[in-house]
């Protein structure tokens, strides 16, 4: 059990500091790495293999920092990564990436929190199946709410272009 274990936390490692870095605050980090494994290890007795590992973790590791921010009484402050962001248009000129970086994270940010929260998970790569489990909300509402937020993004974007 334990090499199985250990096996699978390396494997989903990027995740768990995704979540480390999305949510801890420089003075709670190692409490909080600490605390994802700790519970990650006393439950995975439970863990049935009907849901993916990643999933089960993923879920883990967000309850931990969500009890963390309970605690504090803080809202998640969302760290956008450069791999969170679509592709963006190919240019060479300096000045202009300087640019189209401030508009995506313009764009982005002005998402309401919980969007923000299902257009990362779509980012990352979950599968909408996974996002329902995740979320509680229903894979074809899910489905529906992506492709409106892409919409809104991609206007918001495209005005931003213009000015």
């Amino acid at each position: 059990m334990g090499n199985e274990f250990l096996s699978l936390v390396a494997e989903n490692k990027a995740l768990m500091l995704y979540m480390h870095n999305r949510y801890a605050r420089n003075a709670d980090r190692e409490d909080m790495m600490q605390e994802m494994l700790l519970n990650a290890w006393k439950s995975f007795p439970n863990f049935n293999s009907e849901s993916k590992f990643s999933t089960w973790f993923h879920n883990l590791c967000r309850n931990v920092c969500l009890n963390h921010l309970r605690k504090e009484k803080t809202s998640p402050k969302l760290i956008l990564f450069p791999g969170d962001i679509p592709d963006r248009p190919y240019t060479d000129d300096i000045a202009e990436k300087k640019k189209l970086d401030k508009i995506y994270h313009i764009v982005i940010n002005s998402l309401h929190p919980i969007e923000r929260g299902y257009f990362k998970m779509y980012l990352n790569g979950l599968s909408f199946k996974e996002m329902e489990h995740l979320s509680g909300v229903d894979e074809n509402t899910m489905r529906v709410r992506i492709h409106r937020i892409k919409n809104r993004l991609s206007k918001k974007f495209n005005g931003l272009l213009e000015w």
